[in-house]
């Protein structure tokens, strides 16, 4: 006969309170075959039987014959093992002899589960303490935790980790105390309650749904990752990007692009949670006739651009301020100047001069703009070019 799934609706360490609800669904001709994730029940004719949850005294998948022969001939029926702590048996026998009849004896069948359920408690206690570090760490402790969350987009996973941190550890906490408010019971000579009014609770299902939920979208962010991002030489790209062109601003009659590294004059595409898209492109030139000022070499500017168009507009300042902050630590034992422009179209813009480097820090509503230009040429002066192209692009 096929079985009927149900959530189970009380929690199993309220022993008491499940023996009422499987004997009330019995009433109602559903008759528990199997307790999991879910409820199995086998449809029939309304039939009032009594349920009893036994806890293993050992590992092992279902009682021994001896065991059950015995039981039987008690007028119990063996019906499954639930998640390898207990063993359920029913009775339709009005007059029915109870499994346990002496609390101190019963109090030894728990005491092993007690102590599962305290390696399973230190084991939450311990995964407190590393969550909160990294929630710390993620926050707090990191100087730049907005751009750290777009480039790497750890954020769902920390949440994750948040979730089944707590959902693991309310369960296991609120289960060991059920037990060991019974044991103690159970200890001193008092008899165990068989039956308890209960409440319906759906609680522990929505917790783990949203675990669920957020495991396949974190499923489904990484491997679309996977098969979205890219990376092209500038010389096969030829569409728009939100970038000035290194030829845009040297403008020596000799001007050449520098194509001798591999890892030079490339663009790159990502995507994550929190930007609906990430650009960096990089460009090196050179013009042969020219020196630096030091006589270091042949002058070879370069650029380099990270274009960030994020999903939630309220980023976009925490992580302008980020990338400044980032930009700052790489040339910390440097002198710099530090200029907030007021009179641009952009809705904030900031520049930084280190020696031959400009950088220039820019944010237009989702749209942020971080560019590193090394080189003589004056980067502000292309600026109203670089908004075109930014607030143009999509």
């Amino acid at each position: 006969m096929k079985l009927i799934r149900k959530f189970m609706p009380v929690n199993i360490y309220d022993i008491a309170k499940t023996q009422s609800y499987l004997k009330d669904m019995s009433k109602m001709g559903y008759f528990i075959k199997k307790i999991g994730t879910f409820a199995y029940f086998e449809k029939g004719e309304p039939e009032e039987r009594t349920y009893r949850l036994e806890p293993l005294m050992k590992k092992e998948g279902r009682p021994s014959e001896e065991k059950l022969e015995y039981y039987e001939a008690c007028g119990w029926k063996y019906v499954c093992t639930i998640a390898s702590a207990f063993h359920l048996y029913e009775t339709s026998k009005e007059d029915f002899e109870e499994l346990h009849t002496d609390p101190v004896t019963q109090s030894y069948a728990f005491q092993r589960l007690n102590q599962k359920m305290r390696a399973a408690f230190m084991i939450s206690l311990l995964l407190i303490p590393i969550t909160i570090f990294q929630l710390l760490h993620y926050f707090f402790l990191s100087d730049t935790p907005v751009l750290n969350a777009v480039k790497y987009g750890s954020g769902t996973y920390t949440l994750l980790m948040v979730l089944v941190t707590f959902v693991m550890g309310r369960e296991i906490f609120e289960n060991r105390k059920k037990l060991r408010f019974l044991l103690r019971n159970l200890q001193t000579g008092r008899e165990m309650v068989q039956e308890e009014h209960y409440q319906l609770t759906y609680t522990p299902y929505i917790f783990h749904t949203m675990i669920v939920v957020l495991s396949i979208l974190l499923i489904i962010m990484n491997v679309s990752i996977l098969f979205t991002g890219w990376e092209k030489k500038l010389a096969a790209y030829g569409e728009d990007m939100p970038a000035l062109r290194l030829s845009d601003i040297e403008d020596h009659n000799n001007f050449e692009i520098d194509d001798q590294y591999r890892r030079s004059n490339l663009i790159s595409y990502d995507a994550g949670e929190l930007a609906a898209s990430v650009y960096e492109i990089s460009e090196s030139g050179i013009i042969k006739e020219k020196m630096w000022k030091d006589q270091s070499g042949v002058y070879s500017p370069d650029i380099r651009t990270e274009f960030y168009k994020l999903r939630l507009s309220f980023l976009g300042e925490r992580l302008l301020r980020d990338l400044i902050i980032d930009a700052l630590d790489f040339h910390r034992y440097e002198s710099f100047t530090f200029e907030e422009l007021l009179e641009t179209r952009f809705d904030q813009a900031v520049t930084i001069r280190v020696k031959e480097t400009q950088m220039f820090f820019g944010r237009l509503g989702k749209k942020v703009v971080y560019v590193n230009y090394h080189g003589y040429k004056d980067l502000t002066e292309h600026l109203d070019e670089l908004f075109d192209k930014i607030s143009t692009f999509n």
